[in-house]
């Protein structure tokens, strides 16, 4: 009973973690279990409106359309890569870890949890990847595989696939 007890806490402080957040009903549904339904009154209460409806972003080169946005993925990128190898937590958390640092570093950028959550994604499943520029040094976050217009964001050189 006391370990049920303990996991239903569990569920409800992660999820009013994501809440708090502004993560989307969608991926706190995934990551706590707990019903969209009371996801949704929580969010309400927490915030004082609903949170945002519709599909989740499927992939994180939309937000890379801009060199702006693209140096915010690739920072978000390099703090959850740091976190994920410093860090013994579920993925969750180390995406949350992760964000609160980001927004640390960077508190005017435009990124959201979902968009970050999104990029965690791309990042496990390979479809953005590492790589340093040869002539400055920088790392850059390319998608995978390598197209010819990729550029390092820093010295504006098209990179060299590896």
């Amino acid at each position: 009973m006391k370990s049920t007890l303990s996991q239903t806490l569990h569920k409800q402080s992660l999820a009013m973690e994501l809440i708090r957040r502004n993560a989307r009903i969608s991926i706190i549904e995934k990551a706590t279990g707990l019903s969209s339904r009371l996801l949704q009154a929580s969010y309400l209460e927490f915030h004082g409106f609903s949170a945002t409806s519709g599909r989740s972003k499927q992939s994180a080169r939309g937000l890379t359309r801009t060199m702006k946005r693209y140096k915010e993925t690739t920072l978000f990128a390099v703090c959850y890569r740091t976190t994920e190898y410093k860090i013994d937590e579920t993925e969750i958390q180390k995406a949350i870890i992760a964000f609160d640092a980001f927004k640390k570093i960077y508190p005017t950028s435009q990124l959201d949890f979902s968009g970050a959550w999104v990029i965690v994604q791309d990042l496990k499943e390979l479809k953005f990847v590492f790589s340093k520029c040869f002539q400055c040094q920088s790392t850059v976050l390319l998608h995978n595989p390598a197209s010819q217009s990729d550029r390092c964001f820093v010295c504006n050189i098209r990179l060299l696939k590896r």
